[in-house]
């Protein structure tokens, strides 16, 4: 299990900024769609805006409880 965690923690090392600038890009996309057009379709930017914050989140939380471990 602690193999597992390991790799999580490093691929979550070299993905999150690739998930940060996804979230930042569909987040301008949206905002952009709903000033624009209130009827426009925004289902995709908001799916790939909610898998992008909960990889992010997700690898954060598990970073800052593997720290304090011996």
């Amino acid at each position: 299990m602690e193999e597992f965690i390991d790799f999580v923690l490093a691929t979550s090392f070299l993905l999150n900024p690739v998930f940060a600038i996804v979230f930042c890009l569909n987040l301008t996309g949206f905002i952009k769609k709903t000033v624009n057009n209130s009827e426009a379709s925004t289902r995709s930017n908001i799916f790939w805006m909610c898998i992008a914050a909960t990889f992010i989140i997700m690898t954060l939380t598990w970073m800052f409880s593997m720290t304090g471990r011996i």
